[in-house]
């Protein structure tokens, strides 16, 4: 017998959702749990360090710290 457009999901499909859902969860709140307390990379460092002069130390810096990538 198929399975018509508002079917039930069957009973193994049910359990497998729910794990996955669970696994998702656990994830999230472990992701979101340390967020605050991860420092800054070498590069994001870098570019804090550029930004926080000013917008006209950022202009200057721009033909310094960047390059065009080759062909």
């Amino acid at each position: 017998m198929s399975r018509g457009r508002g079917a039930l999901p069957s009973r193994q499909s049910v359990p497998a959702a729910c794990l996955l859902a669970g696994i998702i969860c656990v994830g999230g709140v472990l992701r979101f749990a340390t967020l605050g307390t991860e420092s800054f990379w070498l590069d994001e460092d870098f570019t804090q360090g550029i930004v926080a002069h000013g917008i006209g130390h950022v202009l200057a810096m721009i033909p310094k710290t960047e390059s065009p990538p080759p062909l």
